[in-house]
C-alpha cells in the first residue's frame, strides 16, 4: 500500500515536471519563430555566439527551475492551481495576435523609436520613464491591446518559465506566515501590470484582500476583466507615490520584474513606499532580473539583453545591488535571498 502511494506521488511529480517542460517547448517554438522573422530583418533576438556558449548552462538551469516548482507542488507548499496554463488553442490564438503586431515591433526596433508614439490625455500625467516603448512593444504599457498580448510575450521571452520565476517568493512567504500562525489579510502588488502575480498568490490566500497597483489604467482595466480574485481592489498610481494608502496597511507587499524598468532614484523611492505601506512584522518582497553580483559568470548574457530589447535602465539596474538598497532604505531585516534561473528574489521583514 505504501509503495503504491509513493509510486503515485512520484508519477504525479513526473507528470507535473513533464507538463512544465512541454510549456517550455511550446514557447520555445514561438520564440524561435519570432527569432527567425527577426533574423530575416537583420534584428536577431539573441546573440548566436553567446547562445552556443551558454546553452548547456541555461538548459541545466531550466531543468532545475522546473524541478524546484514540481517539488513545491508535490510537498504541498503551494497548490497545483497556481498554474494558469493555456490550452494549445489559447496559445495559438495569442501567438497569432503577436504575429500580427510583430512587423510594427521590428520597424520600431530598426528605427530605434523608443517612446510611445500616441498618448491620450489620460496618459499626459505619467512620468517620462514610463512613456518608453519597453521591449519595443506597441504602445508600451499604454493600451489595452498591449495588455492583451503582454503575458504571452513574457512567456515567449522566458520560454514558459516566467510564472515559475514569479513564484520564487512563495515558499518563504508561505512558511513565514504558517510559522506565525497567521493568514495575511491584505496584500498589495506594486506595478501589478496584468496582475498575474496576485492571481497566483490568491490561490494560496483566497480570503485575503488584494490591491493591484499600476501606473497603466489600461492594464488595470484588463486585469479587472480577466482576474478571478474574490476580493480585489485597484490603485492607479505610481509605485513611488502610493497616494491615499496609509502607513502599515499590508501584511505582504510585493513587486515582480519592476526595478529593471526604473531609473536609479525611482527604485529607492518605490522601495521606501513599499516599506512604508507594509505592516510591522509583514513582508516586503522583491523579484526581478539577476544582477551582476548574483551570476558574474553570466555577465555577457546580462549585458546583451538590453541590446535586443528596449530596456533603457537595465544596464544601470544590473550594477545596482538591491540587497544593499534594502539596507540603504532601512526599516527592514532581510530574511531570504535566492536566485532562480534568470530571476533573483529578496524578502525582508518590516521591523
Amino acid at each position: 500500500m505504501l509503495h503504491a502511494v509513493i509510486m503515485k506521488s512520484h508519477l504525479k511529480n513526473s507528470l507535473y515536471t513533464l507538463g512544465s517542460l512541454k510549456e517550455v517547448n511550446d514557447y520555445l517554438f514561438q520564440f524561435n519563430t519570432l527569432n527567425f522573422i527577426s533574423r530575416l530583418n537583420g534584428e536577431p533576438l539573441r546573440n548566436e555566439g553567446l547562445q552556443k556558449k551558454y546553452v548547456k548552462d541555461l538548459i541545466k538551469e531550466v531543468w532545475k527551475t522546473v524541478a524546484w516548482d514540481a517539488r513545491n507542488v508535490k510537498e504541498g507548499i503551494y497548490p497545483e492551481s497556481v498554474r494558469f496554463r493555456k490550452s494549445l488553442f489559447e496559445k495559438t490564438a495569442g501567438f497569432i495576435n503577436i504575429l500580427k503586431d510583430y512587423p510594427s515591433v521590428i520597424k520600431r526596433r530598426k528605427e530605434n523609436k523608443v517612446l510611445v508614439e500616441k498618448q491620450g490625455l489620460e496618459h499626459s500625467h505619467l512620468p517620462h520613464y514610463y512613456k518608453h516603448a519597453f521591449h519595443f512593444q506597441s504602445d508600451g504599457y499604454l493600451s489595452e491591446h498591449s495588455a492583451r498580448i503582454y503575458d504571452q510575450q513574457v512567456d515567449i521571452l522566458f520560454t514558459g518559465t516566467a510564472d515559475i520565476m514569479r513564484r520564487s517568493f512563495f515558499p518563504t512567504v508561505i512558511n513565514y506566515f504558517k510559522e506565525k500562525g497567521e493568514v495575511p489579510d491584505r496584500i498589495i502588488e506594486i506595478a501589478a501590470g496584468t496582475g498575474k502575480g496576485s492571481a497566483m498568490l490568491a490561490q494560496v490566500y483566497p480570503t485575503a484582500e488584494f490591491t493591484l497597483n499600476d501606473l497603466s489604467s489600461d492594464y488595470l482595466r484588463h486585469a479587472k476583466k480577466l482576474l478571478n480574485i474574490k476580493n480585489m481592489k485597484t490603485l492607479n498610481a505610481a509605485g513611488e507615490s502610493l497616494e491615499g494608502v496609509q502607513d502599515n496597511s499590508f501584511a505582504i507587499s510585493f513587486q515582480i520584474f519592476l526595478f529593471h524598468e526604473l531609473p536609479f532614484a525611482t527604485r529607492r523611492e518605490v522601495l521606501a513606499e513599499q516599506v512604508r505601506v507594509t505592516k510591522s512584522g509583514g513582508l516586503v518582497v522583491f523579484v526581478d532580473s539577476l544582477q551582476l553580483v548574483d551570476r558574474p559568470e553570466w555577465s555577457e548574457i546580462l549585458h546583451d539583453f538590453p541590446k535586443r530589447y528596449h530596456e533603457p535602465f537595465y544596464r544601470d539596474y544590473i550594477k545596482d545591488d538591491v540587497s544593499a538598497l534594502f539596507e540603504e532604505v532601512g526599516g527592514v531585516e532581510l530574511i531570504h535571498s535566492e536566485t532562480l534561473l534568470l530571476a533573483k528574489c529578496l524578502i525582508a521583514r518590516k521591523l
